[in-house]
C-alpha cells in the first residue's frame, strides 16, 4: 500500500456552521451547542486541517498549470491495492465518506508522483535500485507465527492434510495483522525478513510460489511461511522504485511550492 507522507486523512472534521445556538446534546438539561462543538473541533485539529487544505490547493494549482492529470481508472487501481491490505474490520469501517477521502488523497499523491518521476532519469532509477534493492518489496507472503514448536509441527501437519492456510492463521497466529488477514503479509523485503531472522530470509527465497515452509525458529517465535509470489527483477519492482524515489523528493518539492505560491493566513491563523 502507498504511504501518504504529506497528508493526514482526517475523517469527519468538517466544520459546518449552521446556527450558533443549535443544540447538539444535553446533559441533565444543560445544552451543548453547535458553536461549542465547532470550537472544540477547531482547537483539536483546525491548524492541521488548514495546512492540509493549503497543501491540497497548491498541488491542484501546480498540476493544472503543468497539465498533469490523473484518471479515475488510475485512482481505482490504487484503491484496490489498499483494499487488499485491509482486514475484515477495517474494510467494514471503510464508509462512503472515508472512501471518498481516501480517493482524494490517492489522486493528490499520484499528481505529485507523475510530475516528480518525469524528471528522474532511468540511470538514476537503476542506481537507486542497486543501492536499495534489499529494502524493496520482493516476496509476497502469508505466515503463521506461534510460540511453541509442537504447535507449529501440528499446524504444519494439518496444512499437509489440506486445511486452508488462511483459517489456520486466523485461528492460531500470534501476529495480529496476519491473523486478521488470514496470515497474509503482502510483499516483504529481504532486508525486513533479515531483521527478524537471517534464517527466515534464507528460507523464504528457497521456496517456490505456493510452497509452504517447515517451522522456522526465530527470536519472535516459530514461523510457517507460504510463498505466494516473488519480485526479484528491476522491471518488476519499477512501481515500488518510483514510489520510494518520489517520497524522497516530495517534501522538498512541497517546500518549493510554498515559496512559489503566495499563502496568506487570515484571522486567528495569521502568523505573527
Amino acid at each position: 500500500m502507498r504511504k501518504f507522507l504529506f497528508f493526514t486523512v482526517l475523517i469527519g472534521m468538517g466544520l459546518f456552521l449552521y446556527g450558533c445556538s443549535h443544540v447538539v446534546a444535553t446533559v441533565n438539561g444543560e445544552a451543548i451547542t453547535k458553536k461549542q462543538l465547532d470550537h472544540a473541533l477547531e482547537q483539536a485539529g483546525g491548524k492541521q486541517m488548514l495546512q492540509n487544505l493549503v497543501t491540497e490547493k497548491m498541488i491542484k494549482e501546480y498540476a493544472k498549470a503543468h497539465h498533469v492529470q490523473v484518471t479515475d481508472q488510475e485512482v481505482e487501481k490504487e484503491v484496490k491495492k489498499v483494499r487488499k491490505t485491509l482486514g475484515p474490520l477495517n474494510l467494514a469501517s471503510l464508509t462512503p465518506s472515508r472512501l471518498k477521502n481516501l480517493k482524494k488523497n490517492i489522486k493528490l499523491n499520484l499528481l505529485l508522483e507523475k510530475d516528480i518521476m518525469a524528471t528522474i532519469s532511468k540511470a538514476k532509477k537503476r542506481s537507486f535500485y542497486e543501492a536499495n534493492k534489499s529494502s524493496l518489496p520482493e516476496a509476497e507472503l502469508s505466515a503463521i507465527v506461534v510460540s511453541d514448536p509442537k504447535q507449529a509441527a501440528a499446524i504444519l501437519s494439518d496444512l499437509k492434510k489440506g486445511k486452508p492456510f488462511a483459517s489456520e492463521a486466523s485461528q492460531f497466529s500470534l501476529d495480529p495483522v496476519g491473523r486478521e488477514n488470514g496470515g497474509y503479509l503482502g510483499y516483504v523485503s529481504e532486508g525486513d525478513l533479515t531483521k527478524i531472522s537471517p534464517a527466515l530470509a534464507k528460507a523464504v527465497f528457497s521456496l517456490k510460489p505456493g510452497e509452504v515452509s517447515t517451522p522456522i525458529k526465530t527470536p519472535k517465535g516459530y514461523y510457517i511461511l507460504k510463498a505466494l509470489n516473488f519480485k526479484d527483477h528491476y522491471v518488476q519492482l519499477k512501481s515500488e522504485i518510483d514510489t520510494l524515489m518520489a517520497h524522497d523528493r516530495i517534501k522538498t518539492f512541497l517546500l518549493k511550492l510554498r515559496e512559489k505560491y503566495k499563502v496568506v493566513y487570515k484571522g486567528s491563523y495569521a502568523k505573527p
